[in-house]
This record gives C-alpha cells, sequence and structure tokens, in this order.
C-alpha cells in the first residue's frame, strides 16, 4: 500500500471516527460532553490536516486570463485595483505632482511608471531614486548632482537626476525618510524647478514632474514636526493610496497565476498551496508573494516536480501541518493497536520501510509526546494510544517504560551525571532517530538525570 492510498484510508477511517463522535455527543449528558468535544476538536484538526494532503496533490485552476487585467505592469481584478488605475488614468495626462501612499511592496514604483507612460512627458526620461537608500549629503549628491571639488577626489562636475529627468519624470520614493534640510531644497524644485549642484552657488532650472511616495502616514509626521507642511502640501496634490494585499485578496490568483506565467509556464501549483496563499498575511505584500513563488519554482525544479507544493512554501505561511511520515507510523501503529507484531505490519504497509524507521519514529514520537506533558507517564500513553481502551493504553505504557529503560541504563553505563559528556557517548542513539526529535531525546535525558534515585 503506498503513501496516497493509506493517506485516503487514514481520512476515511477518520470521518467515520467523527461521525461516531458526534453521534455520541447528541446522546450524553452535560458533565461527560467535555472529553468528547476534545476528541471532536482533534479529529477535526486531524482530517483538515489530511484533507490538506489531498489538495497538496492536486493542481489548482489558475487560467484566469478572462478576469486578469494588465495595467502597465499592474495585475489585478480586484474593485480596489480598479479605482487605482481610474485615477491614474484620469491624473496622468496633466503635470501636477502626485503622492503614492501604501506599505512597501504594494508597487508604487509601477505605479510611478505607469502614470509616466500615460503623460505627455513619456518620450522623456523615468528616474527612481530611492531616498531612503542614501544619506543625507549622498542624495543631494545623487538628485542636483555637484561641482568639481566639492568632495575629496571629485575630478570634474557631474549631472544630478533632476538633470537626467529634465522634461520628464522623477520618482521620489521613501520621501517620509528625508531630513529637513533637505526637504527644504527640494521645495525650491517643487516652486520653480530651481536646482543647486553641491558646492555650486549656480542656480539652475529644470522641467520635471515629480512622483513621490511613502509607506508613512505625513499628514501625522507633519503635526509631529518631523516632515514639512510647506511641501507635504506641495507633494499632496493629487494623492493615490495603494491598498495591501491582505485588503485586495482578489488579486492574490490573478497575480500568482502572472508570476508563475513568467517564472515557469510549464509548472502548475497545487490546491494546497493556493489556499495557503489566499489565507497569508502578506506583510511585503505583491513585493513578497513573487519573492515567494520564485523560490517554490526554484525548489519544485530541483526535485524534478511540475507542481509548486506545501514543502516549496516558507513555513510561516503554511496554516496546517501536513501529515508526516511520523504522523503515519503512529495512526498505523493505532490501527493495529499496538501489537507485538505492529511494527514489522506497519513497516510493510508504509512501502516496506525498515523496521528499524519505524521504532524510531516512533521512540521519538514517545519523547517527543513525554516532554510536552511534563513527562506524565499515563497521560502521554493515554494521548499516544488515542484511545480509552485500558489494554492499549497498557500496551502503550509498556512500550514507555521500554524506551525509557533503555535510555537509563545506558546513562549507568557511561558512568556520567553530565549531560554534555552522555550526549557525546550516545551518538548511536541518535543515529537513526529523526532530527526532529533530537531536541526531544535530549530533554529526555536531561529528565532522567534529574530523577536518578
Amino acid at each position: 500500500m503506498n503513501k496516497c492510498e493509506v493517506l485516503k484510508n487514514l481520512l476515511s477511517s477518520k470521518q467515520e471516527q467523527l461521525s461516531k463522535l458526534q453521534n455520541e455527543l447528541d446522546l450524553t449528558d452535560e458533565s461527560s460532553t467535555g472529553e468528547l468535544l476534545e476528541k471532536i476538536k482533534s479529529l477535526k484538526n486531524d482530517i483538515e490536516k489530511l484533507k490538506e494532503n489531498e489538495e497538496d496533490k492536486t493542481a489548482a485552476a489558475t487560467d484566469f486570463d478572462s478576469e486578469t487585467k494588465d495595467f502597465y505592469g499592474i495585475v489585478y481584478r480586484s474593485k480596489a485595483i480598479n479605482d487605482v488605475v481610474e485615477i491614474i488614468k484620469k491624473t496622468a495626462p496633466e503635470d501636477a505632482t502626485v503622492l503614492l501612499i501604501g506599505e512597501s511592496g504594494t508597487g508604487k514604483e509601477i505605479a510611478a511608471k505607469a502614470i509616466h507612460t500615460l503623460s505627455k512627458r513619456k518620450d522623456n526620461n523615468f528616474v527612481a531614486v530611492n531616498c531612503a537608500a542614501l544619506s543625507e549629503s549622498l542624495l543631494e549628491s545623487e538628485l542636483f548632482g555637484h561641482i568639481k571639488g566639492s568632495f575629496t577626489g571629485v575630478t570634474g562636475d557631474t549631472i544630478g537626476k533632476f538633470e537626467v529627468a529634465d522634461k520628464g519624470t522623477i520618482f521620489l520614493d521613501e520621501i517620509g525618510e528625508t531630513s529637513e534640510n533637505f526637504q527644504v531644497k527640494l521645495l525650491r524644485v517643487l516652486q520653480n524647478g530651481e536646482i543647486e549642484k553641491v558646492g555650486s552657488s549656480k542656480q539652475q532650472f529644470v522641467n520635471v514632474r515629480i512622483i513621490a511616495a511613502t509607506n508613512k502616514e505625513l499628514d501625522s509626521a507633519v503635526k509631529e514636526k518631523k516632515f514639512r507642511e510647506d511641501i507635504y502640501y506641495r507633494l499632496n496634490v493629487i494623492k493615490i493610496e495603494l491598498p495591501p494585499l491582505r485588503e485586495r485578496k482578489k488579486d492574490i490568483e490573478v497575480l500568482t497565476a502572472h508570476f508563475l506565467k513568467k517564472e515557469a509556464p510549464d509548472i502548475n501549483i497545487s490546491k494546497a498551496v493556493l489556499e495557503s496563499l489566499l489565507n497569508a498575511p502578506w506583510k511585503g505584500n505583491v513585493r513578497e508573494l513573487e519573492a515567494v513563488i520564485k523560490r517554490a519554482v526554484i525548489l519544485a525544479k530541483s526535485e524534478n516536480r511540475n507542481m509548486l507544493q506545501l514543502s516549496d512554501l516558507p513555513k510561516e505561511l503554511i496554516k496546517i501541518s501536513k501529515y508526516e511520515f511520523d504522523d503515519l507510523v503512529l495512526e498505523s501503529l493505532r490501527n493495529k493497536m499496538f501489537f507485538y507484531s505492529s511494527i514489522t505490519e506497519t513497516a510493510k504497509e508504509l512501502g516496506n520501510v525498515n523496521r528499524t524507521t519505524v521504532v524510531e519514529n516512533f521512540r521519538g514520537i514517545t519523547f517527543k509526546t513525554l516532554y510536552e506533558n511534563d513527562f506524565e507517564q499515563i497521560k502521554s500513553a493515554g494521548i499516544i494510544a488515542g484511545t480509552d481502551e485500558t489494554e492499549i493504553r497498557k500496551k502503550v505504557e509498556e512500550k514507555i517504560q521500554t524506551f525509557l529503560n533503555n535510555i537509563r541504563k545506558d546513562i549507568e553505563k557511561s558512568g556520567s551525571g553530565n549531560f554534555d559528556e552522555i550526549r557525546s557517548k550516545f551518538s548511536s542513539k541518535y543515529k537513526n532517530l529523526p532530527v526532529k526529535f533530537h531536541f526531544c531525546q535530549d530533554e529526555v535525558i536531561k529528565w532522567l538525570l534529574s530523577h536518578k534515585d
């Protein structure tokens, strides 16, 4: 029986158990409902995990061409972005200054480029500058240029970005990070197009449309005297707010399809992955989504897969953990009621794996459960057994004792009471134990050392 079949059977079994428990709940008096509700909650969680496993092997529909709109690089289908696009269409042909507001990664530069492309300046330069990436002196030099001798080692005059953007558009990103001294100089450009190179007293004039952007609340910064009021009102002629990705969830699917087609048109995406993307918080917005898709494609290609799966996503984006191999081991052992032959039968059932692999996963599960339950062995045995049946619980208790006694004997053989010394001698105890359980075994050793007779 392969893993897929094991998972399907497990899902069916748990759904039957859930149905029985829910029927039992209807017939149970209030005093006994607490434990039943806990079991039902646990089963529902398991069923969600198993369903996610199924969905991680099924391709999601990503053909959104009929719904997708692409406005000069702004890919969307939501009303929120459609409203932004309409404002851009109306204001781009004019020469008024634009202030773009939005969190990092929402696409402010793409919006600025769209404004430039639709303007009368489209045949001239579009120049982008990240104001937060440069110190005050470097920013002035970058934007206004400098003359020979203004800095050590400067052998000639240099033109600034404003001159490069003459008759075109300049995009000043993160304008809220600039100093008051710089803002005074920028005000002169906004008022009459006047610039002055660093180290020079000669005025020059440029014809530039300014589009500024910030992820800060500039009106609050003005009230707190952290941003000049006069320059704020000069910039805030046309204000366009770009919503965060979490507020435009309708766009996640079309953006995912767009980035996937851009990175690898021959790769699909599983239903489980798409669901995780739809429910992610996206603190980095569209930029983060693009990076996640790029990463996932690289990982899928490295394993010669043509579908993005949950294992390709960063852990923080996955809401529900998939069923891992140790989950399958435990479920199989439970179904076989922990009989002596259950290890061998489980090894065959999970694809003729080595018996040692099954034993070591079960040992890891045991140590993890003990650690998470303050080493209360009876309670841990009940959790591992997954049933109230006394005989099965006793079998699990015996297995817990066997695992603990084996460690205890090895500690005694080591002749040491120091954890670091013992751990260094226990390499064989860690060799086949899955790495995820190494920490739990460490804690078991420490607990046994602290409870020596």
